[in-house]
C-alpha cells in the first residue's frame, strides 16, 4: 500500500457507492452541477495531493471500472 487506500479497500468502496448511490464520472457531475440537476444520491470520486499512489493504484482501478474522477493537484 502506497497511500492511505488500499487498492483492495478502493475497489470495495467503488462496489459500495456503486450499490447504494448514482456513482457517475466526474465530467456527468459537473454538467449535472452546472444546469441544477443534480440529485442526492449523485456522488463522484475525487483525490487530493497528487500523490503517486492515486496514479499506480486509483487510476488502473477507475479505468477497468470505466469512471472517470477529479484529481486535484497541489
Amino acid at each position: 500500500m502506497h497511500g492511505s487506500v488500499s487498492d483492495i479497500k478502493l475497489k470495495k468502496i467503488i462496489i459500495y457507492l456503486k450499490n447504494e448511490f448514482n456513482l457517475l464520472d466526474a465530467d456527468i457531475y459537473l454538467n449535472k452541477i452546472i444546469n441544477k440537476t443534480l440529485k442526492k444520491n449523485d456522488v463522484c470520486l475525487s483525490f487530493d495531493d497528487g500523490l503517486k499512489s492515486q496514479f499506480e493504484i486509483a487510476l488502473p482501478i477507475l479505468e477497468k471500472n470505466n469512471l472517470k474522477a477529479f484529481f486535484f493537484v497541489f
